[in-house]
């Protein structure tokens, strides 16, 4: 499963970048998730379009990228049904997952970043 970039918005006169990221496509069936970097992000929120699934959030700062099976530790509750989930700039680790842990039905993830130009 690859991370789909939906959308990129910059503004580099404040030093920011905005990006989307599909972190979860339309799945049928529990995924692993895939790990990115949360270096420079200070905004992060996740638009969760849920019919049977439980998601969750998984974060790591290990001096290396973690292996996809790998969940590491909860970053925020795992949720089971539509949500927006925000996960405060003190929070964000230096690699980020989002794993559907159970998925009866169907999940699908979307998720916006702010990230500082640079990273």
């Amino acid at each position: 499963m690859a991370l789909t970039w939906k959308s990129n918005f910059s503004n580099q006169r404040e030093g920011w970048i905005e990006e989307w990221v599909h972190v979860l496509n339309a799945i049928t069936a529990a995924a692993d998730g895939e790990w990115f970097s949360g270096a420079g992000i200070y905004s992060m929120h996740m638009e969760c379009t849920i019919t049977s699934a439980t998601i969750t959030f998984h974060g790591s700062n290990a001096e290396t990228i973690p292996a996809n099976s790998s969940d590491g530790v909860d970053i925020a509750t795992a949720i089971t049904a539509t949500a927006i989930v925000k996960i405060d700039q003190a929070s964000i680790p230096r690699w980020i997952k989002i794993h559907g842990s159970t998925v009866s039905t169907s999940a699908d993830c979307l998720l916006k970043i702010r990230r500082y130009v640079g990273y």
